[in-house]
């Protein structure tokens, strides 16, 4: 600052300050070097010389000063400390610093270092100070000091360390963080298995290296590594990553598939180098629902079921990257392993799939699959209808599909579908392809695990009954084939009309065997068949028609309703009218319904009726008693509510049989009576002891009753 030095003409203490007569800033003033030196230039080259960089210094007259409109304002003042750069303080002779304000009083205050002492002080601004009038200050900014540049870090994103891949061909995508402008291209080496491999991309602008593998990797461990360095040399800390290559295995039967990769187009794999089958052991199939044929199935070599079907080509594409997205039924005959080459949408972050509803019955059926090689949580999806994005919960209250995911689950003569009783827990497992049904036009937008949750859990068996209400399951079954997927019940949201995500349709069959499902073609935009049909709760009665179909001929055809006494208030009767014979079964006390069907197969209607019983239509059996009778022997008595057959049954305390009476016929509401002579089914007398009468009831609907009461005969 040149203070004290006599070079300069200074007296002791003495420093020069130049200012602008205007009142604007006089910025690092040099114009009277070397004869005279300015205080502010004097700082700046005290803070050079300890290393730092000096953004700028100016000296200023406050405002008003000498009457000049230019000055230092108190507004300025309190920009510079709240920026935390004190300010020095010029009175007349002297100069302090300012390192604080208040400004809630007026005219405002300048907390100050006066130099005279170590205290704190403060003065008003623009007044004096010990006498000494306010006429200035001097501004100093230190430049914030450079960073150090970061050093150069490397990671291998995918495949991921440990990572279990399904394709012998991946694409090994790594990433370089840090300064990316001082990268050198040429320091970078990345080798696997120990080769040095060429041929990559890199992206400097965002650090991106990938290199798609040329030929397929043996199964087992592989090692990657990538090394790169700055232009200085520096050498970022090596990246690794080992990896094993294991390709997945379908079991034979039937299947729906998907396949979670993407091939170029003259790269697109046959079924018969995929399973590593010959042609004839493998039916691949797809549904296509623009198609206006009502079996919408299409059977390999037909274009629309292979890998890179018609429909997913060009600017309206189904998928982006077929087949991934894209679900087929697959039969094998045998067990195959997958010979993979494709390449996972490991760094995509959603895909989409398009949805059609069609014009043509069966309508809004899609066959999909999960697009990504990690699970799917299902309830994290999108649909995106008419420009419009809704979660899942939101496009199944609008009415834009069932919201439904229905998988296919593989038994020993074929199998069956199901799904969950709440859609919004199901998973989407790579491999696997499923059904969903829309209601209008949509696309179904599904985001990568590594952008949305994945959730792990697994499919239930059977879809439970929903909360707030009940439901019955209804089985049909044809020799070794099954169709569980069917369930009637109530539910507290429900109506008699089609109820989003309560009312769930039924998919197109696959294989013409044996099959239920619930009609409803009186519901107009949402006619068809269901596999789920909910009830209002607050109605005392319900019937639902269910059509059972078995193509086979002279065949039995067993209904049956598994849990109903266990998942249904006891209040709730059931009956099974068999439309088509005038037959009638009470379900609650039979095991099921068996039908024999005609030749050709045939279509049997059936009607469920449920109803809250009033007393008057159950089966009763009451007065029921059993006394020992003179010589021996016992009198049983009993009444029943209504008419029905009755069998009687002596057993001894361990329940076994002693005599049982033929089947009598009565008409009810009155009290009847067997008379028992003490003798075993083979006349012998029994001996005294303890017995037990057995009454057995059952009327033409099928309800059976049954009473047991102890007696006593004496030697």
């Amino acid at each position: 600052m040149g203070t004290n030095q006599s070079e300069f003409g200074l007296s002791d203490g003495g420093t020069y300050f130049f200012y602008n007569d205007d009142g604007s800033p006089n910025y690092d003033y040099i114009g009277d070097e070397p004869n005279l030196r300015d205080g502010g230039h004097g700082m700046r080259l005290f803070a050079e010389s300890r290393g730092y960089a000096v953004e700028t210094v100016f000296n200023q007259y406050i405002w008003g000063y000498n009457g000049n409109t230019q000055g230092f304002t108190f507004t300025d003042f309190q920009n510079e400390i709240d920026a935390g750069r004190p300010v020095l303080i010029h009175v007349t002779g002297h100069s302090m610093v300012g390192f604080g304000y208040d400004s809630t009083v007026t005219p405002p205050l300048v907390y100050i270092h006066d130099t005279w002492d170590h205290a704190d002080h403060e003065m008003e601004w623009a007044e004096s100070y010990s006498d000494l009038q306010h006429v200035a200050v001097t501004v100093f900014r230190l430049r914030p000091p450079t960073p150090p540049a970061a050093p150069l870090a490397i990671a291998i994103r995918s495949p991921q360390m440990g990572e279990v891949i399904a394709t012998a061909m991946p694409t090994i995508v790594a990433q370089i963080t840090g300064d990316l402008t001082t990268v050198d291209p040429d320091s970078i080496v990345l080798m696997l298995d120990g080769q040095r491999i060429t041929g990559y991309s890199y992206d400097s602008s965002r650090g991106i290296l990938t290199y798609a593998v040329t030929s397929p990797l043996a199964r087992g461990s592989h090692l990657i590594t990538l090394d790169a360095s700055d232009n200085a040399g520096s050498a970022a800390t090596q990246a690794t990553c080992s990896f094993r290559v294991a390709l997945p295995a379908i079991d034979e039967g039937l299947h729906m598939f998907s396949l979670p990769y993407s091939y170029a187009t003259d790269q697109m794999p046959t079924p018969s180098e995929l399973f590593g089958l010959a042609e004839s052991e493998i039916k691949l199939a797809r549904w296509w629902p623009e198609d206006s044929a009502y079996n919408k199935h299409h059977l390999y070599p037909a274009d629309y079921a292979s890998f890179l079907p018609p429909d997913a080509r060009g600017p309206t594409a189904v998928v982006a990257s077929p087949p991934a997205g894209l679900g087929y039924f697959l039969s094998i005959s045998r067990r195959a392993q997958l010979n993979i080459t494709g390449q996972a949408l490991d760094q995509v972050d959603s895909y989409q799939i398009r949805l059609s509803h069609t014009y043509d019955p069966p309508q809004g059926w899609n066959m999909i699959g999960c697009p990504f090689t990690r699970p799917i949580d299902w309830g994290s999806v999108y649909f995106i209808t008419n420009g419009q994005r809704q979660s899942l919960r939101e496009a199944v209250a609008a009415g834009v599909t069932d919201g439904v995911l229905f998988g296919y689950r593989s038994t020993a003569s074929g199998g069956y579908y199901d799904f969950p009783a709440d859609p919004f827990t199901a998973t989407m497992e790579p491999f696997e392809g499923y059904w969903v049904h829309v209601w209008e036009d949509t696309t179904l937008l599904i985001y990568s695990p590594q952008v949305g949750v994945s959730r792990t859990d697994e499919h239930k068996e059977q879809a439970e009954a929903p909360d707030s209400g009940w439901q019955v399951q209804i089985v049909a079954t044809a020799g070794a084939d099954c169709d569980p997927t069917n369930y009637v019940g109530v539910h507290e949201e429900a109506s008699d009309n089609y109820d989003p995500g309560l009312d769930i349709g039924k998919p197109p069959p696959v294989v013409n065997t044996v099959r239920a499902y619930i009609p409803h073609y009186q519901w107009q935009r949402y006619s068809g068949v269901y596999a789920r049909d909910l009830r209002a709760a607050q109605a005392d009665r319900h019937s639902w028609d269910v059509e059972v179909s078995c193509p086979l001929s002279d065949t039995e055809v067993t209904v049956q309703w598994p849990r109903l006494n266990a998942s249904v208030p006891r209040e709730w009767q059931f009956i099974l009218e068999d439309l088509d014979s005038g037959q009638q079964v009470f379900m609650r006390t039979s095991n099921g319904y068996t039908f024999t069907t005609g030749s050709g197969g045939e279509v049997r209607h059936l009607r469920l009726v449920a109803y809250k019983d009033k007393g008057d239509s159950v089966l009763i059996v009451s007065g029921v008693s059993a006394q020992a009778a003179p010589g021996g022997g016992a009198v049983i008595t009993y009444a029943l509510s209504q008419p029905g057959t009755v069998t009687a049954q002596v057993r001894n305390i361990s329940g076994i049989l002693i005599r049982q009476f033929s089947e009598q016929r009565t008409s009810g509401g009155q009290v009847e009576m067997l008379l028992w002579d003490g003798r075993n089914s083979h006349g012998s007398r029994v001996p005294a002891g303890t017995y037990l009468a057995r009454i057995t009831a059952r009327n033409s609907n099928g309800q059976t009753v049954q009473a047991i009461r102890p007696f006593t005969i004496s030697p």
